[in-house]
């Protein structure tokens, strides 16, 4: 059996929402889920560096993250 990783992940992706990057930014982040230990966080910043630089992120393992896109 292959050790999960440990520590944190974050994602941050700026541009309209396609179906090209919907679909990477799903496989991105579903491969971190899969290599990821289960405490470890996968975080999306909202709208991108503009997220990064003002502390906005959802965790995506976290029960509310679907309220992010609001």
């Amino acid at each position: 059996m292959r050790t999960k990783l440990q520590g944190n992940a974050m994602i941050a992706q700026a541009g309209g929402p396609t179906t090209v990057i919907n679909s990477s930014l799903w496989g991105a982040f579903s491969e971190l889920i899969s290599q990821l230990s289960p405490q470890s966080k996968v975080l999306g910043a909202r709208r991108g560096i503009n997220g990064v630089l003002s502390d906005q992120y959802v965790d995506h393992r976290s029960p509310n993250a679907e309220s992010w896109a609001q």
